[in-house]
């Protein structure tokens, strides 16, 4: 079983682009809801809980809900469920893990992109490397914008910097009931904004 939880080099192909949130999209920012309700969530720090991981396969469908097979452990992937090639092309390696941002509360990243895929991967082995030292605990991320990856196919992506600074003592953030992840088709980004979000460099846990 790996510390990046399956997302390493080997994770979903060049061909999407998009990130997504509680309930929303990745932009290079973290968004919830959709339409004229959707909003951003502009913060520095988040707290992850980092026993409500689940994973799995996940297929976006435009105008349809998405199809989900989650694994049993999260760490152990089940072999891709497409009966054909082109339906074990269009799963996609998805992953949702509960949050908790200062004067916004409970949200759940749910993510089945490159980019989303290859930030997890590589918060989730730094978190794995300092879990034992720091248990009972929580990890505070940092997020500082997006680093673009460009393709020799011609595609782009933005992959979110997240960075594992501090351990936080359990305050009951993750008491509330909270639904585990919400997947919907995004909309087409024309150009996506690569700036970084500017916040106080405070931790507030």
């Amino acid at each position: 079983m790996s510390d990046d939880y399956g997302f390493g080099e080997d994770n979903n192909s060049e061909s999407r682009f998009m990130y997504f949130a509680h309930q929303g999209e990745f932009e290079n920012k973290f968004y919830r809801g959709k339409g004229d309700g959707k909003e951003a969530v502009n913060f520095k720090h988040i707290i992850f809980d980092h026993d409500s991981i689940q994973t799995g396969w996940v297929w976006v469908r435009a105008g349809m809900e998405p199809i989900c097979v989650w694994n049993d452990e999260p760490k152990v992937w089940k072999a891709n469920p497409g009966q054909s090639q082109q339906e074990m092309d269009n799963y996609k390696k998805g992953f949702n893990i509960n949050g908790y941002v200062q004067d916004v509360g409970l949200l759940t990243w749910s993510g089945s992109s490159f980019g989303s895929g290859k930030a997890f991967g590589k918060m989730m082995s730094d978190i794995e490397a300092q879990r034992v030292a720091n248990s009972g605990k929580y990890p505070v991320v940092q997020f500082d914008g997006a680093e673009v990856m460009r393709f020799s196919s011609g595609g782009s992506s933005s992959v979110p910097n997240l960075s594992v600074v501090s351990w936080a003592e359990d305050k009951n953030y993750f008491t509330e009931a909270q639904p585990n992840g919400a997947y919907q088709e995004p909309a087409p980004v024309a150009q996506q904004q690569h700036e970084v979000i500017p916040q106080s460099e405070d931790i507030p846990f």
